[in-house]
């Protein structure tokens, strides 16, 4: 009895850091049940011959692993740029394939969904002398990639950490100017299949507009970005860090909205003082459902900064309010301060505490849910007309 790979994957030599690409066709099983052999094997072509053609053009020392109407593509750790730039790359292909740009009207009529993990996974030489690899790197990219809604990307905080995010391009995104940060989603979390917790992943805005999950309601079962473990940090990776944590002070903001694209849900918004320029999404408003009606270019806003600035890259803003709207914010006492702190959060569990004089709500004990409207200074939001909210409603 041979032990060649037993004794193969017990070997820590065997360890490498990979970026593992998972692409699958989507729908395939019910293609062949409606279609011939004819008709499906073509479009099953098309998928192997543009996954290995980029694969290579991105990078010569790709191995690529083709599992029926799967292809597992895997490059090396410091390759999950080019691994990210690839998967874009086929989904675009796909696409002009999908609406007749290349090779005739109708060349195919398909789609795919991606999922891209990075980290540490076994690798090791198959009795017919080929590479191969086993590990969870390898299963979350898969499972993320079943998770993915058709022409989605979806990518775990490893590979988003690990890619360098300036050098992440689309050709929609070049012609609508996106820039840099804009390719990355909000984090959200997912329960996948053989994983105890649920796996923190971020979308690819490759497209005119982010494709999501298969389902809605599966991160709906996970709370979306609420406490989770502390963001791995990269120079190549800009981080939204819950404010108002212990020691951590808040850089409190008040600014002018410059850019609103509610199509794309991001904008920007520059500090009065300071001249800064702040990138913020939709989910970085405490009340992101209101934007619509509130948000718009010219409006002043209070926020809280987050993350750094670095490469070009902007910092965000979050925890957002839009002055002269009202709010709700749960009441905080200083011992020993002439001021108090109305806080809310916003969609993803970033802090924003709103400063009030202690004389406008010493006869609330702390922890009090009040009303307020949103007002500022040069130093950030201010509460004014603070009360019970049920009295706020009754007005």
């Amino acid at each position: 009895m041979t032990t060649q790979l037993r004794d193969s994957f017990a070997d820590p030599q065997s360890r490498e850091d990979r970026s593992v690409v998972f692409i699958d066709q989507v729908g395939s099983t019910a293609m062949k049940e409606q279609q011939p052999e004819a008709g499906w094997l073509p479009s099953l072509g098309f998928l192997y011959d543009t996954v290995t053609t980029i694969a290579f053009r991105s990078n010569p020392d790709a191995e690529i692993k083709y599992l029926g109407d799967g292809i597992m593509i895997s490059f090396d750790g410091d390759r999950a740029t080019e691994a990210v730039n690839m998967a874009i790359q086929v989904q675009e292909a796909i696409n002009d394939a999908n609406q007749g740009r290349t090779g005739g009207k109708g060349a195919v009529d398909f789609n795919c969904s991606v999922g891209v993990g990075t980290g540490p996974i076994v690798a090791f030489l198959t009795p017919t002398g080929g590479r191969d690899y086993v590990g969870m790197v390898a299963d979350k990219a898969r499972r993320l990639c079943d998770a993915a809604s058709p022409k989605g990307i979806l990518i775990d905080r490893a590979t988003a950490a690990a890619a360098n995010m300036t050098r992440i391009a689309s050709r929609v995104g070049t012609a609508l100017g996106r820039t840099p940060e804009q390719y990355q989603g909000d984090i959200q979390r997912i329960p996948l299949k053989g994983f105890d917790q649920p796996v923190d992943y971020y979308e690819v805005f490759w497209d005119q507009q982010l494709h999501g999950l298969k389902s809605e309601g599966v991160t709906s079962t996970a709370d979306r970005m609420r406490p989770v473990a502390a963001p791995v940090v990269s120079p190549q990776l800009t981080v939204v860090r819950p404010a108002g944590k212990p020691g951590v002070p808040e850089e409190r903001h008040v600014g002018e909205v410059t850019c609103w694209k509610p199509e794309a849900n991001f904008g920007f918004i520059r500090d009065q003082r300071t001249g800064e320029d702040f990138y913020f999404r939709g989910s970085h408003m405490v009340y992101p459902e209101d934007a619509a009606e509130s948000l718009a270019v010219g409006s002043r806003a209070a926020f809280v900064a987050a993350g750094h600035a670095d490469n070009n890259r902007k910092r965000f803003a979050v925890g957002i309010l839009v002055v002269g709207d009202y709010a709700e914010g749960t009441l905080r006492l200083p011992e020993g301060k002439a001021h108090g702190w109305l806080r809310v959060t916003d969609e993803l569990g970033n802090s924003h505490h709103v400063f009030t004089p202690r004389a406008a709500v010493q006869r609330y004990a702390p922890g009090t849910l009040l009303s307020f409207k949103v007002g500022s200074n040069e130093k950030g939001g201010v509460a004014e007309e603070i009360e019970p909210p049920e009295t706020q409603a009754a007005a």
